[in-house]
């Protein structure tokens, strides 16, 4: 914010009076440029998404009355089901579990308030399993990245196995 750089730069010069109003407004604008410079340093998408792939499944909390994963070493991540799930309709895969019915999820990740990143998911066998969407009907895989926001999704269900219900669908790694 240059403009509010220029702004606390005028106000610090001897000629102005600066009575207590306006040195609390020049504190409290180091503040905010401070702080507002060390989150956007702190924050770009890939650090985010790293933080991720770092991070272990049981070390996030899950408040299930907000739908909402908290990463327990820094609390501005968080994983975040955004709506409310729909209906799914024509995807084979959910179709070979025993409760055929499929449901969408959309989940954000956040860092902060900042939304990082968007992905479907699907839950499947009755809401037993999230799974992230694979690449298409006939393309099923999904990256590196879903998989871990997959296994995170999972590990505070602890119905069943992750993995084997990824087997189940027919979803690979792809990479």
């Amino acid at each position: 914010m240059p403009e509010l750089d220029c702004i606390v730069e005028i106000l610090m010069r001897d000629s102005i009076r600066q009575t207590p109003a306006i040195q609390m407004a020049i504190y409290l604008a180091k503040v905010y440029l401070r702080n507002n410079r060390l989150f956007r340093d702190m924050t770009k998408k890939d650090d985010v998404m790293n933080l991720i792939r770092k991070s272990l499944s049981e070390d996030y909390t899950y408040e299930e009355d907000k739908g909402l994963y908290v990463y327990r070493p820094d609390k501005n991540l968080r994983i975040a089901f955004d709506e409310k799930p729909e209906p799914l309709f024509g995807e084979p895969w959910t179709e070979n579990f025993p409760n055929k019915k499929a449901f969408t999820q959309l989940v954000s990740i956040y860092y902060g308030r900042t939304v990082f990143h968007k992905l479907y998911c699907a839950w499947v066998d009755d809401y037993r399993y999230l799974i992230p969407m694979p690449k298409g009907r006939d393309n099923l895989k999904i990256t590196s990245l879903e998989y871990k926001v997959g296994s995170i999704l999972n590990h505070s269900l602890s119905i069943r196995d992750y993995d084997q219900a990824l087997a189940v669908a027919g979803i690979k790694l792809l990479d």
